[in-house]
């Protein structure tokens, strides 16, 4: 996936209500990305902006909840017309910078489009490592994953700069029960608190002190 470095495209629309369109797109025009979108996404696209000539351009949403919600079911993937030709989203920016839009959604109880964010797709890389859930298991325990993030990799994916490999321990949110090959590694269960705290996952955190004061474990920290 090839990023250009400045989209010198001039926005019609407020860019935070745009998703950067790249891809192999020289040839395609507006219209056809249009209806790509709009039929493999069923979603409604005021327009798109792009040139003939441009591999890229963006894709314009009435508000900047939409262009968010469907940047959170796109983020990260490539998809392919008909004839193969290869195209990818991103968060918009501004021409010549590298801060990437972080979207403003409604909160979930407040939105129409509740139902689809509970099996929306969202991909985090953490500390280069990559992991696929949906934003409702994500917020099951913790407020961490509802604040706006800032830092994407080359794919458009959300970047956390933490332990990867510990991440995956933290399968808590999903199942309300530590693994059990952790309660057998006193030092694994030091680390995977020091995780808890970072994430503010408070019933990982309690869980894991109880254990650790009911073994006995000595502290590493």
């Amino acid at each position: 996936m090839i990023i250009p470095q400045e989209a010198k495209i001039t926005p019609c629309c407020p860019l935070r209500n745009s998703v950067f369109v790249g891809g192999q797109l020289t040839g395609k025009s507006s219209q056809e990305i249009k209806d790509f979108i709009s039929t493999k996404f069923s979603v409604d696209v005021s327009h798109v902006l792009k040139t003939l000539n441009n591999p890229y351009g963006h894709a314009h949403f009435k508000t900047e909840n939409d262009a968010g919600i469907f940047y959170q079911r796109v983020q990260g993937q490539e998809f392919a017309f008909s004839d193969g030709t290869k195209i990818y989203f991103l968060p918009s920016k501004m021409t010549g910078s590298n801060e990437y839009t972080v979207y403003k959604i409604e909160d979930e109880a407040s939105t129409s489009h509740q139902n689809n964010l509970v099996t929306t797709l969202i991909t985090l890389n953490v500390g280069g490592i990559l992991y696929t859930t949906t934003k409702r298991t994500l917020l099951k325990k913790t407020k961490f994953f509802s604040e706006p993030f800032k830092d994407f990799d080359h794919n458009g994916n959300i970047f956390i700069d933490r332990n990867g490999e510990l991440f995956k321990y933290v399968e808590f949110i999903r199942t309300d029960d530590l693994p059990k090959r952790t309660l057998r590694d006193n030092l694994l269960l030091e680390e995977l608190l020091l995780e808890a705290k970072f994430y503010h996952i408070q019933e990982l955190a309690v869980q894991i002190n109880r254990i650790i004061h009911d073994v006995g474990y000595q502290s590493y920290y």
